[in-house]
């Protein structure tokens, strides 16, 4: 399982989300987010990157999607 929060105190300069897709079925349809878990990145509030997948995702994959996301 990922360490939500070791993964969020290593990027202090990024402000993590966290949606319950049931919760807030509204607004993951207004953003497209229908596979769980899934990851969007935002700028400036346009969106600039995305990791979707239906997989679970491992901490090198999230970290790896973080660091091509803060290149952007």
């Amino acid at each position: 399982m990922i360490r939500q929060c070791r993964i969020e105190a290593d990027y202090p300069e990024i402000d993590f989300i966290h949606a319950d897709r049931d919760a807030l079925i509204d607004v993951c349809q207004q953003y497209d987010i229908f596979g769980i878990p899934s990851f969007v990145g935002f700028k400036n509030g346009e969106e600039v990157d995305r990791f979707v997948d239906k997989k679970r995702k491992t901490e090198e994959e999230v970290t790896s999607f973080i660091d091509r996301y803060l290149e952007k």
